[in-house]
């Protein structure tokens, strides 16, 4: 279950509502915060190549079934811009991962990249996965809506009463205690959208979220789509997972942890079903999103990703979250290859720092009001193939449409229609 051994022991917070356990900070090399240079790990590092290593610790949030959640703590680089107030971050994984999606031991990833900017990062760990204890040798027992009422409210305040004691950040230097960005992978942004739903108005900290291939139904047309719903949703496939007591997503190869029962079968009832209700309590999480909706949105969708969150149901899950103010990026070919961004390498892949992280650092900054970086950091190389016709701060870009295959644009053109009016769709091909 666990990536790494731990001996940490919880200490009950005050009101015995949950527990942090603190390991010795760690000091993690990040890449040089030039983010001009593409850092690739089938590259050989010199000493110059490496910015002085972030700190980083794990702490611990328990749950009242016993288990422990594991948050990963990253402190702000003391390299980054200091006049600007820092922000704290609350990042949440999908299904069948763990926190690993935003960081690795290199110091590659999106919560060592924000760090190096001057966020202040948590990456969490749900039950059963990464760093979490308390249920070695099986999957959590965590329910879907343990989760979303009890899970997620614990974590988001365990960050906000977390005091930083390193002098690498002054917490009167903080915008807010609280985690003012949420950002989420696949089902997090679901599972976080749902949270917020619920949660009172003192709870709902985030004024900005970003949701990386985020989706509730599947809708698509692609039959990819269509064959991994038939199969998913197969009455012998239930049966079979009720019998072994967990969705084997390892052993079918589908992502780093298995899931649980119930988790199955709220995935496979949301993913099939138009109103958006809880299994257990049938509270309506589309009808309460309409009346709070969700704050500035980001989403990423990956051309690639055709199944796990395509285009067409990334664009159905902006409408379900109520009228807000939302940016879709569609994301293109990878570098100067013709692979393309899906589900998991607009995350993990080398060249996602430039193609795709700078372009979540332009939005952050716009959305808070500050001045944007350089642009070029948003631009891709000149090449005579720019993805841009001309240069432009994202807040002036109303629609940007790279080089590519007619029949794509197209595509595309055809699925504005029924997009929401809120929405702004730019298509990038790093």
């Amino acid at each position: 279950m666990s990536l790494e051994a731990s001996t940490a022991k919880p200490n009950l917070d005050a009101e015995g509502q949950f527990s942090l356990a603190l390991e010795p900070l760690e000091s993690v090399k990040m890449p040089a915060t030039n983010h001009s240079d593409t850092f690739s790990s089938d590259q050989p590092l010199n000493s110059h190549d490496l910015s002085p290593g972030l700190l980083s610790e794990s702490l611990w949030v328990s749950m009242s079934n016993g288990e422990q959640l594991h948050l990963r703590h990253f402190m702000p680089s003391k390299l980054a811009e200091a006049d600007k107030p820092a922000e704290r971050i609350f990042m949440l994984h999908g299904e069948a991962e763990c926190g690993r999606i935003f960081y690795d031991n290199s110091g590659q990833g999106l919560a060592g990249y924000l760090a190096t900017l001057g966020y202040e990062v948590f990456v969490a760990d749900l039950g059963g996965r990464g760093r979490s204890l308390g249920s070695e040798g099986r999957v959590t027992e965590l329910t879907t809506r343990q989760i979303i009422t009890e899970a997620i409210p614990r974590l988001l305040r365990a960050i906000e009463l977390h005091n930083n004691d390193t002098d690498s950040q002054d917490s009167a230097h903080l915008v807010s205690n609280k985690a003012t960005i949420w950002i989420g992978h696949g089902f997090g942004g679901v599972l976080l959208s749902a949270a917020w739903a619920r949660l009172s108005s003192a709870q709902r900290s985030a004024s900005r979220m970003v949701f990386f291939g985020s989706r509730r139904r599947l809708q698509s047309s692609h039959r990819w789509a269509r064959h991994f719903s038939k199969l998913f949703l197969h009455p012998m496939i239930a049966k079979l997972i009720d019998w072994h007591q967990a969705f084997p997503a390892k052993f079918l190869r589908l992502g780093s942890s298995d899931e649980n029962t119930d988790w199955y079968h709220c995935y496979a009832k949301w993913m099939n079903e138009e109103q958006w209700l809880d299994p257990e309590d049938n509270f309506d999480y589309g009808l309460a999103l309409k009346s709070h909706p969700v704050p500035p949105t980001l989403h990423f969708a990956g051309k690639a990703d055709t199944v796990f969150a395509d285009i067409q149901d990334i664009r159905g899950f902006i409408d379900e979250l109520g009228p807000h103010d939302a940016r879709l990026l569609v994301l293109g070919n990878i570098g100067e290859t013709t692979q393309q961004y899906d589900h998991l390498s607009m995350l993990i892949h080398p060249s996602a720092e430039n193609d795709v992280f700078s372009f979540l650092d332009q939005w952050l900054l716009e959305q808070a009001g500050y001045p944007l970086r350089v642009e070029e950091d948003v631009l891709s190389p000149s090449d005579g193939n720019d993805a841009f016709a001309e240069a432009k701060p994202l807040s002036e870009t109303d629609a940007v449409e790279p080089l590519a295959a007619a029949s794509y644009l197209e595509e595309d053109d055809s699925q504005n229609e029924s997009a929401s009016s809120s929405e702004e769709t730019i298509i990038l091909c790093a």
